[in-house]
């Protein structure tokens, strides 16, 4: 078991990079959506923050991503200069602050449709909720993560207590 990660670093390396390659790859679906983030009975004073993390799109590599408008074509070109994001498809849509990606997906039959042409096995939310249960579902996707065990991760007030 890895208890400090200076000690173990070669081999937080090689599970990091690992796990990054299950999860991250051809047949993965990225769903890059900030706002079921924030709780706001938790954090009342953060407003809505926007559509996507722009952070991760750095670890995303022969990948699929659904992110909300708007996108910063420059971001991705950054991104590209130092050797990151090669081949990466990015479906932006667009962004209603009153609903999440999830959301906006389950109700496109058209989005849906498209996204099941590209034959994918794995859906990675960046929030997971029982939309995304749903969501998974319906496009036959495995998701590993269930949405009561994001909350209790998510939700600094209990986080502790949770660990």
């Amino acid at each position: 078991m890895i208890q400090n990660f200076i000690d173990h670093h070669d081999l937080v390396l090689l599970l990091l990079n690992s796990y990054t390659k299950n999860y991250f790859n051809s047949e993965s679906l990225i769903l890059n959506d900030t706002r079921g983030v924030i709780i706001t009975e938790v954090l009342p004073f953060i407003p809505f923050v926007g559509g996507y993390e722009q952070r991760i799109l750095s670890i995303l590599e022969d990948t699929h991503t659904v992110i909300s408008a708007p996108f910063d074509a420059k971001i991705l070109k950054y991104f590209k200069s130092l050797n990151c994001c090669e081949n990466l498809d990015i479906e932006v849509i667009e962004n209603v602050p009153s609903q999440t990606l999830t959301k906006i997906l389950l109700n496109s039959q058209e989005l849906l449709e498209k996204i099941r042409q590209k034959n994918l096995k794995y859906l990675v939310p960046f929030c997971v909720t029982e939309d995304t249960e749903t969501l998974a579902q319906m496009l036959g996707l495995s998701l590993h993560v269930d949405h009561k065990l994001f909350e209790k991760a998510n939700n600094k007030a209990i986080l502790k207590v949770f660990l």
